[in-house]
């Protein structure tokens, strides 16, 4: 009984990662600003599955010249189910953003 307990209360950490072109951002960035990013398509999914851990340990040379050039928004989060990624198309993952 206890082991069920500890299940129900556990949470599963994800992470979402956008990326836009590199583009002047405000000091204080709201999800308005993150918000119309998406909804007007200039927001992309870069990543969205379980959280990485040092992110810059897996970057490749050629990538950190990409990298330059855009904006990457990094969006960690917990949810009391976990999410099954592959069951998710980019555009229901974009529906789902532009909800939150």
């Amino acid at each position: 009984m206890i082991v069920n307990l500890v299940e129900k209360c556990s949470m599963y950490s994800h992470t979402l990662t956008l990326s836009t072109a590199r583009a002047p951002i405000p000091n204080e960035v709201c999800i308005d600003f993150v918000t119309s990013l998406i909804n007007t398509g200039a927001a992309m999914v870069e990543y969205f599955g379980f959280e990485i851990d040092h992110c810059e340990d897996y970057l490749e040379e050629d990538m950190a010249q990409v990298n330059e050039q855009n904006c990457y928004f990094e969006f960690y989060f917990d949810t009391e189910f976990p999410i099954d990624y592959d069951m998710l198309s980019e555009k229901q993952v974009d529906h789902i953003c532009s909800k939150q």
